[in-house]
């Protein structure tokens, strides 16, 4: 019968299958946008929270199970890994130890990920803001002062579609 030890070991394993699931994703998601597919960046991310809601389960469920473990070995807070690793026998040190040397370069490659993903989203939008702009100008609107001496905006009644077949 697998110890409290073994089950944390096996979801901090599943934690990490899980994170490089979502590496996958943000991966995948940074293609989308640089095609600019927004359908598509809208399905990635649908995925992309499907992954993260497993992901906060089991983060829950591990800090959940580093609770009992810290418990069992005479611990007060083991709200850690690094504490419960100074508990923790040699064989079961010389598998946590690598295996959160691991969790953490994913975390740090996941924060990136996701940082690069927001700032190429934020440049598309600004983008996009750039061209309705340019549109808006060029088609119409033109700034003016109204009866009041307030600016106001002008429409010169141009549309981007063509009402002929």
């Amino acid at each position: 019968m697998p110890t409290n030890m073994d089950r944390l070991i096996a979801l901090l394993t599943e934690k990490e299958r899980i994170m490089e699931e979502m590496a996958g994703s943000l991966t995948e998601e940074q293609s989308r946008i640089i095609e600019m597919n927004a359908a598509a960046v809208t399905d990635s991310t649908r995925s992309k929270e499907e992954v993260t809601a497993r992901l906060a389960l089991v983060t829950a469920e591990c800090r959940d199970l580093m609770g009992v473990v810290g418990s069992e070995r005479g611990m007060e807070s083991s709200g850690a890994l690094t504490l419960l690793m100074t508990v923790a026998s040699d064989a079961e040190r010389k598998t946590l130890a690598p295996l959160q040397q691991r969790l953490l370069r994913l975390a740090e490659d996941l924060v990136r990920r996701q940082d690069l993903n927001r700032r190429l989203l934020v440049r598309s939008l600004a983008l996009i803001e750039r061209s309705i702009s340019l549109f808006s100008r060029v088609l119409g609107g033109c700034d003016t002062y109204g009866a009041h001496g307030h600016v106001s905006t002008g429409a010169a009644g141009l549309s981007f579609l063509s009402r002929e077949i």
